[in-house]
């Protein structure tokens, strides 16, 4: 009895079983790509709220409040 490869018994070229490879792997990166650029952006946001919290001190405070006292004067 005779052995035949994988790639020989099925009716699929090698041609067409390489695009459809290589359109499922497309697709995949493109999605985790998209979600790793929505993942950034989340960060990026977080981390500049992150860090107008951290710069809040007294003197900031002090000078939010006479600069929304100047606003309501104009």
């Amino acid at each position: 009895m005779e052995t035949v490869p994988v790639s020989q018994s099925t009716h699929i070229s090698e041609s067409e079983r390489a695009f459809a490879h290589l359109s499922i792997r497309t697709k995949r990166n493109l999605k985790r790509s998209w979600e790793d650029e929505r993942e950034q952006d989340a960060y990026n946001f977080l981390k500049v709220a992150a860090d107008h919290l951290t710069n809040i001190d007294e003197s900031s405070i002090f000078g939010q409040m006479v600069a929304s006292q100047l606003r309501k004067l104009n």
